[in-house]
């Protein structure tokens, strides 16, 4: 453990006769610890708590007589550490209450006692501001982290970290928090975990929300990586640190486990600036944004300015990136500090000798010592320098030597001679210079190279040819016996192109593994996702098996591949083809490519279709952040990403935020000539079910008739995207209280998504489950009672975790056992749904969460069980009661309310069924279903006869609407 250094006038004193396990009384007199001394006693106090308590107080006694400045700064904080210890108080906390002293008593051994008496421990379920703790990540000297949940504003999973109470007083620490945390909160990079907010609890916590960050340390997953892949990821820190240099933020703290790289291979700093919110702010330069002088750092990367104590500028971030770098090209820290010795660490750094990286063992199979001797133990030398004046002026000049070494040109860090200079000439040229020599042969060589040539030209030419019969001849060879009298589908002549086409040329890998690809490709555009992916899948083995993993055509086909995973909803693999692809990449064309944006857009796509909307919006951000490269369509890239952000949000139930996503893309799809009308109309539709979200009915049965038809005519009628669009549209008609046409169009929609041999198991499923729930809308519940298990069975299967999109679909079911008078079991299936969505993020105000909420409340007021509590928790949820669903609530609120009332609540029911009855058609049977809940109010305030009357005037309206006879009971409003 390494401890962060105390606030400004620590106070506890132990005497120097007292032992390390014996508590000293406390001292308001004793000096402050130097914060030059501070890296040492860090050091120290480590080394202390791993000794035997019987060879610690002979440690001890030594160590006072060598270095009695040092020794009575660490006898305090053991004192202090053995204090806490003793008590039954968590870890965490108890080092807190050592390290913490109250405002009123003034140093760190005087508030002890008050600060143990006050400490609480931290539990699951705990709020602390906006935030509430799901499970302890980690603990350290200064602080605690925990996972938490965001409840207010943006719902999200945080890394809470908590520094200890009693760092400084709180009103200061207040102020400073304030003042430095938009200036920290504003580092948005792609490569920099967020600081999304800093403050201090009611209870006094100070508190750091942070991006949570799943991802291994950079040198534990660079341990089986080639050189340049190591660079390529090095170059992803020094980008992030560049960044943060430019708004005057400095890091103070680089080491390996503050640079995590995530299962995606992206490189997240962490703790960015928040040394600069932990140190203590005593001096005007402390207080500025330019140099800073900083204490809390780990000093085996620290550089010797940090060391000394002394005011820190970029130039120290230097020195740690070059301790990083060393670490990650050898496997090893360039120096080993000795703690025990008397020797202030920062005199022993400047005594110290660092080997070169290329002397260290290398890495065996991995790094060897050619490749570090020369330019890269330059550059290692040069961001170590002690020196600041003599290191890199900047991380981009680090960065830029890097790259020069990775383009074989000559690093400022060398400053060699013309020898140099031609030698990185020919690494860099070797291939017009093997050309160059390639010719000088050829001419010796004669008619031997000359045949060669030939027959490598014929081998082109028959590659070309090949191309040309799958491309050209896809209609040939087409045979009255296989038309029947019919028509041959294009997934067919594809296939039969691809095939004659392959067999005519054998011998020859590479082109078999470009046919595949170019076949793959044209049964992806055709949306045979399945053809597609085998076609894809082969050609990506033969790529690999050729050792072109890394070529442009392989990894074009890799991309398709992940694709038609992805439009198969085979996500996972989906993903994993995404992440292979982006390694295959940045080894090959280093960080910035064609592909990094494409991607990592379609991976956030998968991810949204795995149930993870929030990760699918930090990644969809993470995305757009990129920089721009040559031959992109960042314009039309964009818009996708806007898209994929409304559909992220609209699982989030937040369908307004939602709407703005897509309203943005449609008014930049006009100027984004690439961005098709195939892609416009999948925003359409995304902005459609936004408006379904909010139960808007009008503007969803008129823009659904027009999207449809705009559908059918660009892709056809049974293309994937035209039936999603028909179940949307079918929904739509159940919600104007058109049950019987919203079933025949449903049933239509599931008849041709079972015929369509391209079709996914799950979007079939998908329309099983939606044709259940109208034909229960429809009257028909035990006809739709098995299409809805029958979807659900699926979704539990295929996706063993919660997420909102299969829940959604329990909700159905539940919905339909409801109607179909099933109650135990539809109170079964709604308790469940509320369990799933509970572990989810954000549950506690999504429309679903309410939606299971108010259907339990009306199954318990069936089964005469306690409903008010449920329905009024539901409502709690939807308010401001605006848009469908909170309305309906509402009513439901006040019907519930109402039975329980002497006087049956009938002003408030009927208020809130006027606002009701407003959002719904004339003819509709949620019209006549508000007069048999009012009959129902009538009876319960003992007025029979005006309940008769009502209830008579329900039941008609009801047969009129649903063309059959009201036979009750009464269960849900539709």
């Amino acid at each position: 453990m390494s401890l962060d250094p105390p606030a400004s006038n620590p106070a506890v004193n132990n005497p120097a006769d007292s032992s390390a396990d014996e508590p000293a009384p406390a001292s308001r007199t004793t000096p402050a610890l130097p914060p030059a001394l501070w890296p040492e006693v860090s050091a120290l106090f480590d080394d202390a708590l791993a000794l035997p308590a019987d060879e610690r107080v002979a440690w001890l006694a030594a160590l006072d007589a060598a270095r009695p400045a040092v020794a009575v700064h660490l006898r305090r904080l053991l004192a202090a550490h053995h204090t806490a210890a003793a008590l039954p108080v968590p870890g965490g906390e108890l080092l807190a209450a050592a390290l913490g002293a109250s405002a009123a008593a003034g140093g760190l051994g005087g508030g002890l006692a008050g600060g143990l008496a006050g400490a609480n421990a931290l539990v699951a379920g705990q709020k602390i501001g906006i935030y509430r703790l799901l499970e302890p990540l980690g603990a350290g000297g200064m602080a605690t982290v925990w996972a938490a949940e965001q409840m207010q504003g943006v719902f999200r999973r945080v890394a809470l970290k908590l520094p200890h109470a009693g760092i400084e007083a709180p009103a200061a620490m207040a102020r400073r928090f304030e003042s430095e945390r938009d200036l920290l909160a504003g580092l948005e990079h792609p490569h920099i975990a967020r600081l999304y907010d800093a403050g201090i609890g009611a209870a006094g916590q100070p508190f750091l929300a942070m991006e949570l960050i799943e991802g291994r340390p950079l040198t534990e997953h660079a341990r089986a990586l080639p050189l340049r892949r190591r660079l390529a990821l090095f170059l992803q820190v020094l980008e992030a640190v560049s960044f943060a240099h430019g708004r005057l933020v400095i890091h103070r703290d680089l080491k390996p486990s503050n640079l995590l790289v995530t299962p995606q291979g992206q490189v997240k700093l962490l703790d960015f600036g928040i040394a600069r919110l932990l140190a203590n702010q005593n001096t005007e330069a402390d207080a500025a944004p330019g140099p800073l002088s900083g204490r809390a750092f780990t000093p085996d990367c620290a550089s010797p300015e940090q060391l000394a104590g002394l005011p820190l500028g970029a130039a120290a971030d230097v020195y740690s990136l070059g301790v990083v770098l060393y670490e990650l090209l050898t496997g090893a820290r360039p120096y080993a500090l000795d703690r025990s010795l008397t020797t202030p660490l920062a005199e022993q750094l400047a005594a110290a000798k660092p080997c070169r990286a290329s002397d260290v063992a290398p890495l065996p199979g991995i790094v060897t010592k050619r490749e570090l001797a020369g330019d890269l133990d330059a550059i290692v030398a040069c961001a170590m320098a002690l020196e600041p004046a003599a290191r890199y002026p900047s991380v981009e000049a680090l960065a830029a030597d890097l790259q020069r070494h990775l383009g074989g040109l000559p690093v400022a860090a060398r400053r060699g001679g013309r020898a140099y200079v031609a030698g990185c000439f020919l690494r860099r040229h070797r291939l017009p210079v093997a050309a160059g020599c390639t010719v000088l042969l050829a001419l010796s060589a004669g008619l031997g190279t000359a045949l060669w040539q030939a027959q490598e030209a014929r081998a082109q030419a028959a590659r070309a040819t090949a191309v040309q019969g799958l491309l050209v001849g896809l209609f040939d060879g087409v045979s009255p016996e296989q038309l029947r009298g019919g028509d041959i589908s294009a997934r067919e002549l594809v296939l039969q192109g691809s095939r004659r086409a392959e067999a005519s040329l054998t011998s020859d890998p590479l082109l078999r593994a470009d046919l595949l690809r170019i076949s793959g490709d044209l049964l992806f555009k055709l949306q045979a996702w399945k053809p597609a992916a085998e076609q894809l899948q082969a050609a990506v083995a033969l790529y690999d098996s050729l050792g072109r993993a890394g070529s442009a055509d392989a990894l074009d086909a890799r991309f398709r591949l992940m694709d038609a995973h992805g439009m198969d909803e085979d996500c996972k693999v989906a993903n994993g083809h995404g992440e292979r692809l982006l390694q295959q990449a940045n080894a090959s064309f280093g960080p910035r490519h064609r592909w990094a944006v494409s991607t990592r857009l379609q991976m956030a796509s998968c991810t949204l279709a795995l149930g993870l909307p929030e990760a699918a919006i930090g990644e969809l951000q993470a995305a757009l952040a990129l920089p721009e490269v040559d031959g992109e369509d960042r314009a039309r890239l964009v818009l996708l990403g806007q898209n994929t952000m409304g559909n992220a949000l609209l699982e989030l139930g937040r369908a307004l935020p939602a709407r703005e996503q897509f309203d943005r893309a449609l008014a930049g799809a006009a100027l984004v000539p690439s961005f098709h009308e195939a892609d416009v109309l999948a925003v359409r539709f995304g902005r459609l079910k936004s408006f379904a979200l909010t139960g808007d009915i009008a503007i969803i049965e008129a823009e659904s008739a027009s999207l449809l038809s705009d559908t059918e005519r660009l892709l056809g009628e049974a293309a994937p995207r035209t039936l999603l669009v028909r179940d949307l549209r079918a929904q739509a008609l159940a919600l104007q209280g058109q049950y019987a046409q919203a079933v025949a169009l449903q049933r239509e929609v599931l008849r041709l998504q079972v015929q369509r041999q391209a079709t996914d198991a799950e979007t079939e499923q998908h329309a099983r489950g939606t044709l259940g729930n109208l034909l229960a809308l429809a009257g028909q519940a035990d006809e739709g009672l098995p299409l809805a298990r029958e979807a659900l069975a699926f979704l539990d299967a295929k996706y063993p975790l919660p997420d909102f999109n299969r829940e959604t679909h329990r909700l159905r079911l539940a919905g339909v056992l409801l109607r179909a008078g099933r109650f135990p079991h539809a109170a079964e299936v709604f308790a469940t749904a509320m369990r799933q969505m509970e572990t989810l993020p954000g549950h506690a105000s999504h429309p679903r969460f309410a939606e299971a909420l108010a259907g339990l409340a009306l199954v318990a007021k069936a089964r005469g069980q306690p409903a008010l509590a449920l329905i009024d928790r539901a409502c709690a949820i939807l308010q401001p009661p605006t848009g469908r669903a909170a309305t309906r609530c509402a009513v439901h609120q006040a019907w519930l309310h109402g039975l329980a009332a002497a006087d049956g609540g009938l002003a408030r029911f009927d208020a809130a069924a006027l606002a009701y009855a407003a959002l719904l058609p004339a003819a509709h049977a949620g019209r006549a279903e508000l007069a048999l809940m009012r009959a129902e109010l009538l009876a319960a305030a003992g007025r029979g006869a005006e309940a008769r009357a009502e209830h008579g005037r329900g039941a008609a309206d009801w047969a009129v609407a649903m063309g059959q006879p009201w036979r009750g009971p009464l269960v849900a409003l539709r």
